[in-house]
């Protein structure tokens, strides 16, 4: 399903839903126990039930084309309904029984934002910002039990660009990310960090089209 709307010829507003299904494999079904890998044993499920997944975007764009500045939004949100999944239990003797289950809890939302405009003191020279934001929930089952593995993201990312009468194009960029998970079982496979990217190009368009042109 799409739904569009023009507010003006630079606004828009657009929505998305896509469903779909995903059916279990005869392998994933099949009451037998494999012994090809031991002492890792797979066994079917005929229980299982097929998979449902959601997807659903919201994104919102804006130009003003008097100010050449714009601003371009989207979220997305997706979610799977008896996720198919992989409960393992560890057996006496080094035995790994594994498994397919179902299994629900699983989603993902992200959101993404960005901003431009030119830089009022500086002729040919424009401002971005972009802003992300992300939040993941995955289940895993093991030796019976559920563990919920979330992970947050969050990120800002900040340019400057300058450009001279078509012949000289520089930019400079700097962003910064943090991470996170956490697990609700599996705690000693919690983390958090940064990250930090910093860069800087620079463009020159010489007569008859050559081009020279550098980053770090």
């Amino acid at each position: 399903a799409s739904f569009n709307y023009n507010f003006q010829r630079s606004r828009s507003l657009r929505f998305n839903y896509r469903g779909r299904t995903n059916q279990p494999s005869a392998t994933q079904l099949q009451d037998v126990e494999n012994l090809d890998n031991y002492p890792s044993i797979y066994k079917g499920n005929p229980a299982l039930k097929q998979e449902l997944s959601h997807n659903i975007m919201l994104s919102y764009n804006f130009f003003d084309i008097i100010k050449f500045s714009n601003f371009f939004a989207f979220i997305t949100y997706s979610a799977t309904q008896n996720k198919i999944a992989n409960a393992i239990e560890y057996r006496p003797g080094g035995v790994q029984y594994n498994q397919p289950v179902n299994v629900n809890g699983v989603y993902n939302v992200n959101g993404n934002f960005n901003i431009g405009f030119p830089i009022k003191k500086m002729q040919g020279g424009n401002f971005n910002t972009n802003t992300h934001v992300g939040y993941n929930q995955d289940v895993t089952i093991v030796n019976l039990v559920k563990n919920y593995s979330r992970t947050l993201s969050v990120g800002e990312e900040i340019r400057v660009n300058y450009n001279y009468k078509e012949k000289l194009d520089m930019g400079i960029s700097g962003s910064i990310n943090y991470n996170q998970v956490r697990n609700t079982v599996q705690k000693e496979n919690n983390n958090a960090y940064f990250t930090h990217i910093y860069s800087a190009d620079i463009t020159y368009t010489f007569p008859k089209g050559f081009i020279l042109s550098t980053d770090v």
